[in-house]
């Protein structure tokens, strides 16, 4: 399936978890019907790249922007349809935003190198850790709530990773548990199975990645034509390789994917020229 509307680059895409609705952003937040790919509307508010996250009960969606929109996060009603709260940072951006599986902590992956947690009614700042690159580009909640899995951005000098290295971390103490490394250049984002044990990543080496969380291993690669700016998981998905729905994004178009692996040995993958 085939989605179009969008005229600039796709940032996020992600499902609600009640597997309802789809909402894609490039400045402009599109909303569609899940199901049959049709748009029902758009949110309008920032002006600049938009990360997305729905609430547990899929009722609420949040949007934070990079840069150009003075770095807000903004609270969306989707029966509504408007917005209904806005909170500004004090960063170069914000990147990425995930919630605890409660929904009391909001993770922030900033353009300062930062990593945040803040507790979404107060807004306080709870934890905070720098990455080890320019900038931390994803951060995101484990469905069970144990580990946050984040990603930076390429441009590192440090020896200790960032750029196409994956690090697993506590939820809570945000400290480095280990590392997921095969890409070859940036993580643009990342997405776990509903049940924590699986992680899927998309790069801008062209290439869908999936990770055993528990042991750390790659378990399949898939390339794409153009570089993967983020995967999604349905979340009633009960097991990754009887029914998996990804998608993979670059320039005004969705691809939604479905992935049927039942070999314990997929082929080799191969870098796309």
């Amino acid at each position: 399936m085939v989605l179009e509307g969008h005229n600039d680059q796709i940032i996020r895409v992600i499902f609600s978890p009640d597997d309802k609705l789809l909402a894609s952003s490039s400045g402009t937040i599109f909303l569609w019907d899940a199901e049959t790919g049709k748009k029902i509307y758009e949110l309008e508010g920032h002006a600049a790249r938009t990360a997305l996250l729905f609430s547990p009960d899929s009722k609420t969606l949040y949007s934070a922007s990079f840069r150009s929109d003075n770095d807000t996060i903004k609270v969306w009603d989707l029966e509504k349809k408007e917005e209904i709260m806005k909170f500004r940072e004090r960063t170069d951006g914000t990147f990425n935003i995930s919630l605890s599986p409660n929904g009391n902590m909001m993770a922030l992956a900033s353009a300062d190198n930062s990593i945040r947690l803040r507790d979404v009614k107060k807004w306080i700042e709870l934890k905070r850790v720098n990455g080890d690159s320019e900038f931390v580009i994803s951060a995101l909640f484990s469905p069970d709530g144990k580990f946050l899995a984040s990603t930076e951005s390429e441009n590192s000098s440090s020896p200790k990773g960032g750029g196409n290295t994956i690090w697993l971390r506590d939820a809570n103490t945000l400290k480095k548990i280990k590392s997921f490394n095969g890409h070859k250049k940036t993580v643009g984002n990342i997405s776990f199975t509903p049940d924590s044990n699986f992680l899927a990543s998309g790069s801008t080496d062209k290439s869908l990645r999936i990770w055993d969380v528990n042991t750390g291993k790659e378990l399949i690669a898939l390339p794409h034509t153009e570089e993967v700016f983020g995967v999604s998981f349905l979340l009633t998905a009960k097991k990754w390789h009887q029914y998996q729905e990804v998608v993979q994004y670059g320039y005004g178009i969705l691809n939604l994917i479905l992935i049927s692996c039942t070999t314990p040995n997929p082929p080799p993958f191969t870098t796309p020229s």
